[in-house]
């Protein structure tokens, strides 16, 4: 299968929006590819006080697969986190097609800035960055475990005109069927899972901890 690298370096985010209403924010990034067969993610160093501009230029790489992207089905996002004495308190976060990142890109690497939208929705703050994309070259497809089927096991003989086994006899095959089956259901699960953790994470991130930051501040800030 066809691949090329999304190399990119996050340079920094200027004029987000403060969360601490005493001291200066330490704000990190975690920077990921979803839509992929496998979930890609790191995160930046914390940047101690950087508050509402903090600066990472953090180098990271990435192995797209050539149909992934012809599909349009990944997303790079960049979420931005503040990092406070009882917890962590996300800012917001910009979400780009990365199709739109290769479609608009030559052969040098690329500077871009990005809006980030809070978490109710509305735009406050960049975020800056630089990219480019090497060649194509090729590499397997990761392959998700399946299930093994049974080994086939001697079946007891009885002597005549004892009980028949009769239609028994075929009963490691059928249990073959139902692993390959089984094997199945693993994937379609696989799939399912990959799903879960993409609208799980990011809804539960958005709605809970969210909610739970607006109506904390609103009394204390740490």
């Amino acid at each position: 299968m066809d691949c090329r690298p999304l190399e990119m370096t996050l340079f920094c985010a200027n004029d987000i929006k403060d969360v601490n209403l005493f001291s200066k924010m330490d704000v990190y990034a975690v920077i990921s590819i979803s839509g992929a067969a496998k979930k890609l993610k790191l995160r930046t160093p914390v940047h101690k006080d950087g508050g509402t501009n903090p600066k990472w230029n953090r180098f990271c790489k990435f192995r797209l697969y050539d149909a992934d992207l012809q599909q349009d089905s990944l997303k790079l996002k960049i979420k931005l986190i503040s990092v406070r004495t009882l917890g962590e308190t996300k800012i917001g976060k910009a979400v780009i097609p990365v199709k739109e990142l290769l479609q608009n890109f030559g052969k040098d690497e690329r500077h871009v800035t990005y809006a980030v939208v809070m978490p109710k929705g509305k735009p406050k703050g960049t975020v800056s960055f630089g990219y480019k994309f090497g060649d194509k070259f090729s590499a397997p497809l990761p392959v998700r475990p399946q299930a093994h089927k049974r080994a086939h096991q001697p079946v007891m003989a009885y002597p005549a005109g004892n009980l028949s086994l009769g239609g028994f006899d075929d009963i490691d095959d059928a249990f073959g069927g139902f692993d390959d089956g089984f094997g199945g259901f693993d994937d379609g699960f696989g799939g399912f899972d990959d799903g879960c953790d993409d609208g799980f994470d990011d809804g539960f991130d958005d709605g809970f901890d969210d909610g739970f930051d607006d109506g904390f501040d609103a009394g204390f800030d740490f």
